[in-house]
């Protein structure tokens, strides 16, 4: 019935039922559009804070977009709706930016140098000093310096400033050199052990990508999600005013 009525209306109107049809379909290609759009982006967020199954969903959406926008094309040119076609045009130029930065946020996470110097120093770090513990429980003050050195090193891992993070390697050697001299020989092999992983871990933490990928996240990409989107409604907002007058 819904289509006998649309039928009846075009009858009425006298407009080509094509020209009506390709109307349509843009609509829905551009409200699809939106959709993968803002898909894509909550799947880079997920990704951000190391789900890793929202990489899959970036490509899937990325994919979807692609096609929608191949679609819409043709669609816009058959149409002769030029100003929809240059918003188009810019909606590409803006999706190729935006998805260079992608690109850029994903391999960032992908290395996660922040989030496994947490790990190496929730873990190793943090059992070498156990062991410490075991191995010369009258050590405290070595104790002492070892545990100090572990505070700081979560600091260090969120850090994004070079110059605090060398202020922070400045006070945890200080701590290192009275750990070292205050270790008696039974407790040599753990005390040995924590600097191992310590050192692993302030190499991990000087990369950044995790506190680089985070700040790309809320700057430049967020900035390149936002005008693709803007672009896009700015088209959808066009598309709902287009009508056809009656040709009776």
């Amino acid at each position: 019935m819904r289509w006998l009525a649309l039928l009846m209306l075009l009858a009425c109107e006298q407009v080509p039922p094509t020209a009506f049809v390709r109307l349509s379909e843009a609509r829905q290609l551009v409200a699809a559009s939106e959709l993968d759009l803002a898909r894509g982006a909550e799947a880079v967020t997920r990704v951000v804070m190391q789900d890793a199954s929202g990489r899959t969903t970036v490509s899937e959406a990325r994919g979807a977009l692609g096609h929608d926008l191949t679609k819409l094309a043709p669609l816009l040119h058959a149409l002769s709706y030029e100003p929809e076609s240059a918003l188009l045009t810019r909606l590409r130029t803006e999706l190729a930016q935006d998805r260079k930065l992608e690109d850029q946020l994903l391999a960032l996470t992908g290395e996660g140098s922040n989030v496994a110097a947490q790990q190496l120093s929730f873990g190793a770090a943090h059992d070498a000093v156990d062991r410490f513990h075991e191995a010369a429980p009258q050590a405290l003050a070595a104790a002492y310096a070892l545990r100090s050195i572990e505070a700081l090193e979560g600091p260090h891992i969120a850090e994004a400033d070079e110059g605090t993070m060398t202020q922070l390697e400045q006070r945890m050697a200080r701590y290192e050199a009275d750990a070292r001299a205050a270790t008696p020989h039974e407790a040599q092999a753990a005390l040995n052990d924590f600097f191992t992983a310590h050192a692993r871990i302030l190499a991990l933490s000087r990369r950044n990508t995790n506190v680089h990928a985070l700040s790309l996240a809320v700057g430049d990409k967020r900035a390149a999600h936002d005008a693709s989107a803007r672009t896009l409604h700015e088209l959808r907002e066009r598309l709902q005013a287009r009508t056809f007058p009656a040709t009776r």
